[in-house]
Parts: structure tokens; sequence; C-alpha cells
């Protein structure tokens, strides 16, 4: 009993206690950066996720806007060489080049 009581308190018994406990302590405090690490690359990848949506989106909305402004510049074409066959001839009696302009855009959808 004394002997193990000797060597339990013998300095390289106590110096290896104390090389445990301050490993333990280490791999506590990795442990706890690793965790971090983790959770921010979590925060990362759904703001990732969240900016691919938007481009998905945005890249969508140019593509209808593309198409809005092929439409408008095929119709002010038209309007073009109308203009240019026609002079705006009026289709009924007393219409105005206005008037026949705001009839167009109302048969096109565009008003």
């Amino acid at each position: 009993m004394i002997y193990f009581a000797v060597i339990a308190n013998s300095k390289a018994c106590v110096d290896g206690l104390q090389a445990q406990k301050e490993c333990q302590e280490v791999n506590q405090h990795v442990q706890r950066q690793l965790t971090q690490a983790q959770e921010l690359l979590n925060e990362k990848k759904a703001e990732a996720a969240t900016c691919k949506q938007a481009v998905v989106t945005l890249r969508d909305s140019l593509k209808k806007e593309q198409a809005r402004v092929e439409e408008l510049q095929g119709h002010n074409q038209d309007w073009a060489d109308s203009s240019s066959d026609s002079r705006f001839e009026a289709s009924g009696p007393g219409q105005s080049r206005h008037d026949h302009m705001a009839t167009r855009c109302r048969e096109d959808g565009i008003a």
C-alpha cells in the first residue's frame, strides 16, 4: 500500500497526469474550434445556395426582359416599315396619325 502511494505521487506519475489533463484541454479547445468552423461552413453553404438561386432567378428575368425587348423592337420595326409604306394612312375617315398609332398599340396589346 505504501509502495502504491509512493508510486502514485512520483514525479513521473504527476507529470503524466498533468500532460493528460493538458492534452484533454487542448483536445476540447480544438473540438470547439472544429465545431465553430463546421457551423460557419454550413452558414456559408446556405448563403451560396441562396446566391445560386438568386442568379437563376435573375437569369430567368433577364431572358424574359430580352425577349420583351426583342418583341418591342419587332413592333418598332413593323411600325417603321408601316410608316415608310403607308405614311401612317388612317384606317378610317378622320383618324389622325396619333389615333392610328394608339389603335395599333391596342391591337398589339401594348397600350
